[in-house]
């Protein structure tokens, strides 16, 4: 940079300009607390009568001993260690009280005078935001966890009644009857998972354990696999590599990941492959079948509540699964997509590891 454009950046016009676009309140003050400089958004937070007395006041001269002595007293840290940072609930001229995040930076002048320069954000809409949509969680898991209890209770009643009913009046029962009776015990065991699957959605993003461990990939990829309940004959290949990812909710992905190619898988025989690449702050995981595949269509729809390519009649399964999936992955600042693909699905994931790497 020339010298003429340096001094063209640093002259007071310039800087005036600055600290005037600036929408935060920004001001400077004396070692006395008092404000020497304050920019147009600062300002205008007072009435128009008072604008001109802010300037040379410490806008605390109303306040009681007590309560000027907490207001100060991140002006006295940031002169004291030359940093300050707090958010602070402000009773502002107009009535109305609104939340600021505020810091204070200690400079010199020319003159050798010590001042504090502050920058405060008002950040009242978020935190009302950020408190709504925490209320709107909350409510919305309390509902689904009393609902999912609560209906258990006549499942459990339906289930054990049916089973009463086959027990002792299977003979009297015509082949038709049966057939009801068989009908109502399967949509009661139905019902009864999706509603496990309900509450399993409500907690994914609330995953307890959010510890990074070490672990081996293709050792996990196995239990999980074993652990599964399927008809078919499947190999798998996964990379034997270790990864530091939060252990709990990397299993519940890869467990509805490998759940969903054996479901939905059109042969007796098949092969999911998992592969794990390691590229800067991210994990680049891909999970991959030799199955029927997935429309191109529904390659965002698939992560949607109750999304499903076929009928439960077909293939058991609430439709869930990949939702909670796609949950848990953004919980912890990922991403996963579905891979266009000729053959079989791709599901390639992005799991930062920076987390990780900042615990160890």
């Amino acid at each position: 940079m020339s010298d003429v454009a340096k001094e063209d950046l640093n002259n007071s016009e310039f800087l005036e300009l600055v600290f005037n676009t600036i929408p935060a309140l920004a001001f400077v003050k004396n070692e006395n607390y008092e404000i020497v400089k304050a920019n147009d958004a600062f300002l205008d937070i007072y009435p128009p009568e008072l604008r001109n007395a802010v300037i040379g006041s410490t806008t605390v001269e109303s306040y009681s001993e007590e309560d000027r002595e907490a207001f100060l007293a991140y002006d006295k840290l940031a002169f004291e260690t030359g940093y300050s940072e707090t958010i602070e609930t402000i009773l502002f001229p107009d009535g109305k009280i609104r939340k600021l995040l505020t810091k204070k930076r200690r400079f010199k002048a020319e003159s050798g005078e010590a001042y504090i320069l502050g920058i405060a954000t008002d950040i009242t809409r978020q935190e009302e935001t950020l408190r709504k949509l925490e209320e709107s969680n909350k409510d919305l898991n309390s509902f689904i966890h009393i609902a999912s209890h609560d209906l258990k209770a006549p499942l459990l009643n339906i289930e054990q009644l049916i089973s009463w009913i086959n027990e002792e009046h299977l003979q009297a029962l015509t082949p038709e009857v049966r057939g009801y009776f068989e009908l109502i015990r399967s949509r009661a065991v139905r019902l009864k998972q999706l509603l496990n699957d309900l509450l399993l959605f409500s907690m994914s993003s609330q995953v307890t354990d959010d510890r990074y461990e070490c672990f081996n990939v293709k050792s996990m990829a196995s239990d999980v696999m074993s652990m599964l309940d399927s008809q078919h004959r499947f190999e798998l290949e996964a990379e034997d590599v270790d990864v530091v990812l939060p252990r709990r909710g990397f299993e519940i992905v890869l467990r509805n990941l490998l759940s969903n190619a054996l479901k939905h898988h059109d042969q007796e025989e098949g092969r999911i492959t998992l592969s794990v690449s390691d590229s800067n702050h991210v994990y680049l995981i891909v999970v991959a079948d030799n199955g029927p595949g997935i429309p191109a269509e529904f390659g965002e729809r698939i992560f949607e509540m109750f999304t499903r390519l076929k009928s439960q009649d077909e293939v058991e399964g609430s439709g869930v699964g990949l939702a909670i999936v796609k949950r848990i992955i953004e919980k912890f600042g990922g991403s996963i997509r579905l891979r266009n693909s000729a053959q079989g699905a791709i599901f390639e994931i992005s799991w930062p590891k920076q987390l990780a790497e900042n615990q160890n």
